[in-house]
Order: structure tokens, then sequence, then C-alpha cells
């Protein structure tokens, strides 16, 4: 069940009946403390990626092909050895592109953030977003 869908509704409706006798009085608590406005704050829109969609934009990012990202990704899953050199290069090269925190993030089964500017085109252009209109900001991918 969803998150937005159920618990968060249902949070709200609880403080409302909740903070309903506190009103009844004169629209001041009853225990004398004052109620202040809450601010939003607008947040950069983001989306997370996960399966095909997260190895394009893990490539793009570091530089290595989308396969190269699945089979890196399937060795750090089964904590297996790379079985040729080649992985272990590419697999290194990736890890040194994304840096120790994002990779150890990454392996650990984390979201990460991406943030070179291609990726963020592509993702919009995955969102079907049109580029003038509200483009993410920010992507996150998730292994």
């Amino acid at each position: 069940m969803n998150v937005r869908n159920f618990i968060v509704p249902s949070a709200v409706l609880a403080a409302t009946l909740l903070s309903g006798s506190a009103f009844a009085a004169g629209g001041e608590p009853q225990d004398g403390t004052t109620l202040k406005a809450v601010r939003a704050v607008a947040q950069a829109p983001q989306k997370v990626f996960r399966g095909h969609q997260a190895d394009q934009l893990l490539a793009l990012e570091t530089g290595v092909r989308p396969r190269d990202v699945r089979m890196i990704e399937t060795t750090v899953a089964r904590n297996a050895r790379y079985q040729f050199g080649w992985q272990q290069k590419t697999g290194k090269r990736f890890a040194e592109a994304l840096g120790s925190d994002r990779y150890n993030a990454w392996s650990r089964g984390h979201s990460i953030q991406l943030y070179s500017p291609a990726v963020i085109e592509e993702a919009n252009r995955m969102a079907g977003r049109a580029p003038n209109s509200s483009t993410l900001e920010r992507v996150a991918v998730n292994p």
C-alpha cells in the first residue's frame, strides 16, 4: 500500500480530529498555547528511476555501457568477484566515476543522486517532459 495514499491522509485526519476539541472554546487551544503557521518549502522535482532506465542513466553518468552497469550490479549483488580483467577495470572505472560515497550507497541498495546535465536531459526525455515545461532538476536511481 502506498504511503501517500493511506498513512499520510490518516495522520492528517487524526490530527484534525484531535485538534477539534482544542478549538471548541473560542478558537484558541484550551491549554493557552498559540498555534504558529507552518510554511511549506518547495523542493525541486525529483524522480527515482529503476531497472533498465536506471542502468541507462548510470551509464551516461559514468561513461560505461548500460550492459556493463548491469554486469557490475549483478556482481555486487551476488558479492562475487569479476571473472575477467576487463570486468574488473570496468567496475573500477564505474566506481571512480561515481565517487566512493555514491558507489558505496548504490552497492548497498540505496538511491543515489545523479547530477550530470546529460543525465538530467535524458531523464526528462524518459519522463516524457518537454524541455521548456517543468523539468526535473534532480534525478535519483535505485539499483
